[in-house]
């Protein structure tokens, strides 16, 4: 039997149903699922798995694939739906619970949201579910999960149906760009490390860029031509973070040095060190706060 494996968004459950044969389906396509319960919206995983005796998902059924108008209203609900995330902290302060919501989904049809939390250990959160209830006028879904499910969730490639796939621009203003790899002094030819699961830039990797930026104007471009004492060599590379710089001399002999033992055109003194802290706080989870 070929199977269609589709991972439930509204739970973060993954789904294995007998594969419809009339249906032409690609990875990561948003598809309609049917429960017992509600109508909730899939992301298909595989579907050209053949196995002899399958075990299927019991209360799941396959609908049809979305319409290009109801991925873009999905997606729209999605971008959205953060707002719910911060209502929902602070509900959960309100009851002096310690609980750290990180993401929200919904029902096809909008009527029940989930929210998902970590947290140290079990929380009896039957009062917050009624104040929730009541703040947002929907039935309600709590799941909690591990901090690996919640690093799945919202790390490497997005989940949630959203094209955009890092939750990251979520907190940052920019976006992950090779401008972002280039900044940091990062190799980009042959490097694996800066990319996804799903082939684009790590969102991550925006956490730290404009302390690079920072740092990065007090020291001189490749190939500029410097000096130190009485010989002149070329800029070969940057460690930005430690303030030091490679250089080429005559010969190809190469050695390192510190910025501020080298001089170069419109050369900036180094600020105190004070200045060039991380100006974001983070919370234990790390979300800007």
């Amino acid at each position: 039997m070929k199977i269609l494996q589709v991972l439930d968004l509204f739970k973060n459950k993954m789904v294995q149903l007998p594969l419809p044969e009339a249906e032409n389906f690609s990875t990561y396509q948003l598809v309609l699922l049917k429960t017992e319960k509600e109508q909730v919206v899939g992301k298909v995983i595989t579907f050209t798995r053949e196995l002899s005796n399958p075990s299927l998902t019991e209360g799941y059924s396959f609908e049809r694939v979305l319409t290009k108008e109801e991925r873009q209203a999905w997606e729209q609900k999605m971008d959205e739906s953060f707002a719910r995330v911060i209502t929902a902290r602070e509900l959960a302060e309100k009851n002096k619970l310690d609980m750290h919501f990180f993401e929200s989904r919904e029902d096809f049809e909008s009527k029940v949201y989930s929210f998902f939390f970590v947290s140290p250990g079990n929380v009896d959160f039957r009062e917050l579910l009624k104040d929730m209830a009541q703040t947002f006028k929907k039935r309600i879904h709590l799941q909690r999960v591990s901090p690996n499910d919640r690093l799945k969730m919202i790390g490497g490639y997005d989940l949630s149906g959203r094209e955009n796939t890092d939750n990251f621009a979520r907190f940052f203003k920019e976006k992950p760009t090779m401008d972002v790899v280039r900044d940091q002094g990062i190799m980009i030819r042959n490097n694996p490390k800066i990319y996804d699961f799903s082939g684009k830039i790590k969102g991550s990797l925006v956490y730290e860029v404009e302390l690079y930026r920072e740092l990065r104007k007090y020291m001189p471009h490749m190939k500029q031509r410097i000096k130190i004492g009485d010989r002149v060599g070329k800029v070969k590379g940057l460690d930005i973070l430690q303030n030091r710089v490679k250089i080429e001399f005559d010969g190809g002999i190469i050695d390192y040095f510190d910025v501020a033992d080298i001089e170069y055109e419109n050369k900036k003194p180094l600020p105190p060190q004070r200045a060039l802290e991380v100006r974001a706080d983070l919370d234990f989870w790390g979300d800007v706060v």
